[in-house]
């Protein structure tokens, strides 16, 4: 323990004095609010610790790992070449696509050349030039670092992230497509994108988040994503991310959601990379008549780790919300679901489903499940539940007695387990990809 807290001494060190470099190279931007909450959280990192498996939130997740390495803060602007970036590329969705190679933000590769009116994108630090005011209405109001040591340092170090307005009564044509790449580079790296999101009022967005690595060497990174989300009376936001991080990487994804009256927003969160992965959601119902809907999937091999953890805060009455993630772990892998679901004594009407299902597919495999309801109103309906299992012997049994070999299988049954939240995926390039990333893990992982 020791040597841990004195680990965790060294990494806040050195990010303290990495801000004070930081704060050199921001000429102009150090007269501007932003920059005033910038030394908020950097004030409020100095204070903080971070977490421990003490830590309630924590207790199944530890960060010792990561906390033993020191990243560079990457500035480096990487170039792919066409057939690397057409890799990741939707090829009916090329456009509105905004590209981030190790975290930075790449405009060459990036496609913003036929935006349609009404919808702005631009990188975080560009917004921060050309469009002060829409910044200071929203940067680190939702997205409380306080309390938080990871939002913390990206609250104090973002510098690059996708800023997205949709205007009022505006129906996007095409989806956006924030695009996250890694490639192998010299330094061990970390990226602390900040992503703002915003749907006007009466208008609807499809946003695709993917996270892709080109290979799986050295050194290791580690991306510290935070995101907030707003929308609008009416607004409609279907949420698609998709994370293949390296073998080696670190990925810690908070994503702050805001409702307003009779919106919807809908995630489909799909993990299957990563050596670390901690997914953390907090939606806020902050008004009547809101449905929030969050389906997942995560898929762990070897000694990955993945955790996904969720609040939903129903805070008015006659709102809806509807959570349900799915994932198979094997091998030495982790897995870790927490989902809360809080409702106020000012609720009432309120409509809350929840349920965690995993297969554990081997002895060394573990998965760590806590689905939780606080409800302080009298009139709601309010379900939650958690399976933990392996696969169906007598349904394995009877596909090999009509010819389909083990491995076969337990592939068919393994997605057949996980369609349940991959149909729901409305984009159908999107969904022929994961069926694709999922297959092809299936596949790696009867062939190691």
């Amino acid at each position: 323990m020791e040597t841990e807290v004195k680990n965790k001494m060294k990494v806040k060190d050195w990010y303290l004095s990495k801000f004070k470099e930081l704060e050199a190279c921001m000429n102009g931007q150090r007269s501007l609010p932003i920059h005033d909450m910038r030394i908020a959280a950097i004030n409020a990192l100095s204070e903080l610790n971070f977490p421990t498996n003490k830590d309630e939130e924590w207790k199944y997740t530890n960060v010792a790992s990561l906390l033993k390495e020191i990243f560079s803060l990457q500035e480096e602007v990487l170039d792919l070449s066409q057939d690397e970036l057409d890799e990741f590329i939707y090829p009916s969705l090329s456009s509105n696509v905004i590209v981030f190679v190790n975290g930075v933000y790449n405009k060459k590769l990036s496609s913003l050349d036929k935006v349609q009116d009404g919808v702005e994108i631009m990188n975080f630090s560009e917004a921060i030039g050309s469009n002060e005011e829409f910044i200071n209405t929203y940067f680190a109001k939702h997205a409380k670092f306080q309390n938080d040591a990871f939002t913390a340092l990206n609250t104090a170090f973002c510098v690059n992230g996708a800023v997205i307005n949709i205007k009022d009564g505006l129906i996007t044509e095409k989806p956006i497509h924030i695009l996250n790449i890694s490639k192998s580079s010299k330094i061990s790296w970390t990226s602390n994108n900040r992503n703002i999101v915003v749907v006007g009022e009466n208008s609807q967005l499809d946003l695709i988040e993917s996270y892709y690595s080109l290979d799986d060497g050295d050194p290791v990174y580690f991306n510290n994503v935070v995101t907030e989300t707003v929308l609008a009376p009416r607004a409609i936001l279907n949420h698609y991310k998709v994370q293949s991080e390296a073998e080696k990487s670190y990925h810690i994804n908070r994503n702050f959601v805001n409702q307003e009256s009779n919106s919807v927003y809908t995630s489909y969160a799909v993990d299957l990379g990563g050596n670390f992965v901690r997914n953390n959601i907090d939606v806020y119902l902050n008004a009547e008549n809101v449905e929030a809907n969050l389906y997942g999937v995560y898929l762990a091999t070897g000694g990955q780790l993945i955790d996904n953890h969720s609040v939903i805060h129903h805070a008015n009455p006659n709102c809806e919300s509807n959570e349900l993630y799915k994932g198979i772990l094997e091998e030495n892998s982790k897995g870790v679901f927490n989902g809360k679901i809080i409702v106020s004594k000012d609720a009432q009407k309120t409509n809350a489903f929840q349920q965690n299902n995993s297969l554990v597919l081997s002895e060394s495999a573990t998965m760590n499940t806590k689905p939780q309801l606080e409800i302080f109103a009298d009139d709601v309906k309010c379900s939650h539940g958690a399976t933990i299992g392996q696969l169906d012997e007598e349904a394995l049994f009877y596909l090999k007695s009509r010819g389909v070999n083990g491995d076969e299988a337990k592939r068919i049954l393994q997605q057949a387990f996980l369609s349940e939240v991959t149909e729901k995926i409305k984009i159908d390039v999107v969904a022929e990809r994961v069926d694709e990333m999922i297959i092809e893990k299936f596949y790696k992982g009867y062939h190691n």
